[in-house]
Formats: structure tokens, sequence, C-alpha cells
């Protein structure tokens, strides 16, 4: 099943988890106007890469044992897929993903990337999850390079804000 913009059901899923939190309007925990956790989105090939940034402490105690991550107002969450296909149809592509991080005064990072495989069997997806300590308020600017097998490599740059 396909999202009405081709997202597939997971990526929906967390857009509307990240709506649900946004409508919560907890004080300082919501977001702020203009503050966005859409997914970075680059295609070639026949490859879909998405990239998604948010404060782990807007994961679920659930989605933050599975990912391996302690919830936090200062971490972020990077998740970078690469899929083939789309809706139901969608398989992973395993992919070579380096990242780096900047903030606006210039200071650039690596971060580390892990696999990490969401199900089991034929069904399972492949994604990429790392971590990285913010200090809000704070503009990240996110530098992606990420080849995915059997497909042309993709960049992808996006800045996204963080606020108390």
């Amino acid at each position: 099943m396909t999202h009405r913009n081709g997202l597939s059901m997971r990526w929906a899923a967390l857009a509307l988890l990240l709506a649900a939190l946004a409508a919560c309007g907890r004080g300082p925990e919501a977001p702020r106007e203009g503050a966005t956790f859409e997914p970075a989105i680059a295609s070639a090939g026949g490859v879909t890469v998405r990239a998604s940034v948010l404060p782990t402490s807007r994961l679920s105690e659930t989605v933050a044992r599975r990912y391996g991550i302690a919830r936090s107002d200062a971490t972020v969450l990077l998740l970078v897929s690469a899929r083939r296909g789309s809706g139901a149809g969608e398989t992973s592509v395993p992919a070579r993903v380096v990242a780096r991080v900047a903030d606006l005064q210039g200071r650039s990072r690596a971060l580390t990337l892990r696999e990490l495989h969401v199900g089991d069997g034929a069904d399972a997806l492949l994604d990429y999850v790392g971590t990285v300590e913010v200090d809000a308020p704070e503009t990240l600017v996110f530098d992606l390079e990420v080849v995915p097998q059997g497909a042309p490599a993709q960049r992808l740059q996006f800045t996204r804000d963080f606020f108390p």
C-alpha cells in the first residue's frame, strides 16, 4: 500500500506519529512553527533514498528499545533507508552511507551509522541509524552520500532546526 505522496507505509506511519506529537502541544516539547521532521528524499536508478531526523525523545519507548537508542531531548536520530519499488512491494537495498553534520558556525563532524534490520525473513528491512548531540536551539546541516548497491550514488543535503 502506498501513501498519497508515494511514501511507504512505514514513512507514512512515522509522519503520522510526528503529526500526533506536534498536535499534543505539550509546551516546550512541541515543534515550533517552521520546524520540520519531513524526510529528505532522492531517487536515481530505481532506488529511493530517504533520510529523516528527529529528537530521540519523540520516539516511543518500544521504538527506542528496538533501535537501541536512549531517549533524550539532547540527542537526534538520523534514519536513512534505500528502497527499490513502492508500497508493500518495497525492498531494502544495501548501501554505503557516509554522513556528516555541521552547525551554523561551520563545525563539522562525521556521523557513525550502523545497520538496523527491522522485521524478519524476506520482509525484513534494512535501515542505517546514527545519533548526534544537539544543544537546542540549534540548526544542523546534514550532508549524506548514499551509494545503493547496483544504483548510482545519491547525495542529500538538508537543514533541520531543533528547539528546546
